[in-house]
């Protein structure tokens, strides 16, 4: 599998990611965000956006217009680690590919 490297996961640079460059994208959260915290509230996400250039991070919807397809998420105390693909796999290509070891193509 092909890789690079991003300095977050916003949608606008994720977009700008030349796609015949990377087949995998494994978001994880960078800010803890869990579901009844402070960040949810929109006054707080301007108040972040103006002074600190925060920005949400990509959506599923938003991946999958740029034909990245939800492989497995992980969920845990406002912890998220999710795992897109290019190819659409089938459940048994996608638990292959999940126990293949490290290094093999």
């Amino acid at each position: 599998m092909r890789s690079v490297e991003t300095g977050d996961f916003h949608y606008n640079s994720i977009r700008k990611l030349p796609a015949d460059k990377f087949d995998a994208l494994i978001t994880y959260t960078r800010t803890w965000m869990p579901p009844n915290g402070v960040i949810r509230y929109q006054l707080v996400q301007q108040f972040l956006t103006r002074f600190y250039d925060w920005q949400p991070e990509i959506t599923s919807e938003q991946c999958a217009a740029l034909g990245l397809h939800e492989l497995v998420t992980w969920q845990s105390r406002g912890q998220q680690i999710t795992i897109y693909t290019r190819k659409r796999l089938s459940p048994s290509e996608s638990i292959a590919l999940l126990n293949k070891p490290a290094g093999k193509q």
